[in-house]
């Protein structure tokens, strides 16, 4: 009995080392593609690469304003309104300078909290603080990153619809409702990497001020102009961490970068199970007519 237990746990240990020298063996998909930037039309190019865009912060990553975006109206995102960021907790003594000169009255969290017990937030004094999860533990892990790499992308497409959309719509309204009140604004809206959650959640406050979708789009990736400062941030965790064995940084692109076609499937899935991005906005994630009246008076001029 013990040589038939024995003889089966080797087997097992041959088939786990086949099974990830496969997966070791995985090709990632070529950078150039993975963190394109959606393309931009002629005359939104102003707004998109305006000097506004990206304040000069040194100790956050992918910190932008969201403002200066037409709307199919007419109208205009105000700048200095809102700002989405990676996570806060390298800001230097000049970037805290900068945020107060910005005016910034309120920071809200996204993250999960084990990314804040790992990184707790970095408050300016003066500033109000809010932690709103979108869910309280990362539901992608490094499990997924060892045995699942060849399913990475079905993986975010199960993050964005499950987690984000589905399970995290009063998170999402919480944090949308903050922007109808003018006493948050200016604010910062953070999570990790700034991609994810920020990023649906930007992306659904531009649909309310009634930006164009493919702007929205072109927001959303405008993330992966950030990429190389991204990247080297993951890459140094790996390094300093015991890393799966066989992870290269390569294939873990999916999990990384902010591909157009992520914010497109993700709006689609809303008007798919919801009937629309507003049945959605109204439904779920409980956003009444005097938010959004509120929304649009304070954020758009």
């Amino acid at each position: 009995m013990i040589l038939y237990v024995l003889a089966g746990l080797v087997a097992l240990a041959l088939g786990i080392a086949a099974y990830l020298r496969w997966q070791a063996s995985i090709a990632p998909e070529p950078y150039d593609i993975m963190f394109a930037v959606a393309p931009i039309r002629p005359q939104d190019e102003p707004a998109v690469r305006a000097a506004e865009r990206v304040p000069p912060l040194e100790g956050a990553l992918n910190f932008r304003d969201l403002g200066g975006y037409a709307t199919a109206n007419g109208r205009r995102v105000t700048w200095g309104k809102v700002y989405r960021s990676g996570e806060l907790n390298g800001l230097t003594g000049r970037d805290l300078r900068l945020l107060h000169e910005r005016g910034v009255k309120l920071i809200c969290d996204l993250r999960s909290y084990p990314e804040l017990d790992r990184h707790p937030e970095q408050v300016p004094a003066g500033i109000a603080y809010q932690h709103i999860p979108v869910f309280a533990r990362d539901p992608v892990g490094g499990m997924h990153a060892l045995f699942m790499r060849h399913r990475l992308d079905a993986i975010m497409r199960r993050l964005y619809h499950k987690s984000i959309i589905d399970d995290g719509a009063p998170a999402l309204g919480c944090v949308l409702r903050l922007t109808a009140d003018p006493a948050n604004l200016p604010m910062v809206l953070h999570c990790t990497t700034g991609k994810d959650r920020t990023g649906v959640a930007c992306a659904l406050l531009l649909h309310v001020c009634g930006v164009p979708r493919d702007m929205i789009v072109v927001d959303y990736s405008l993330t992966n102009l950030a990429a190389e400062r991204i990247l080297a941030g993951i890459h140094a965790t790996m390094h300093a961490t015991i890393a799966p064995p066989g992870v290269r940084l390569e294939q873990l692109y999916p999990l990384l970068s902010a591909r157009p076609e992520v914010i497109e499937r993700a709006f689609a899935y809303i008007e798919t199970k919801y009937g629309s991005v507003d049945a959605y906005l109204r439904g779920p994630v409980g956003l009444t007519v005097e938010d959004i009246a509120g929304i649009r008076r304070h954020m758009l001029t």
